[in-house]
């Protein structure tokens, strides 16, 4: 049952963290290159985005591994759900600005 845990984990929590890495880095490239006020907003969703993951990959090795009741595992949840809400604040802060007419 362990080994069970333990792939599930690796394909699903280890999973997450590499995507939610190799969209920062590409966003970091992206914002280098250019330089700009949309690239720097999405490098920041990037951010965001990994936070989240890396927080879920946390929460669910704890889920998986960790032991009941000593809070941990609410403690890794809390953080997630933090950096979701981060993540849809920024979202909802980048709307495109409607002229006047």
């Amino acid at each position: 049952m362990v080994l069970n845990e333990f792939l599930f984990y690796v394909v699903w929590g280890l999973g997450v963290a590499v995507l939610g890495t190799i969209l920062l880095v590409f966003r970091f490239l992206d914002y280098r290159v250019w330089h700009d006020h949309r690239s720097q907003r999405d490098f920041l969703e990037a951010v965001a985005v990994w936070a989240v993951s890396i927080a879920s990959s946390f929460a669910i090795a704890v889920a998986f591994f960790g032991e009941r009741g000593t809070g941990m595992g609410r403690a890794a949840s809390l953080f997630a759900l933090a950096a979701f809400a981060g993540l849809i604040l920024l979202m909802l802060t980048d709307r495109p600005r409607r002229r006047k007419s």
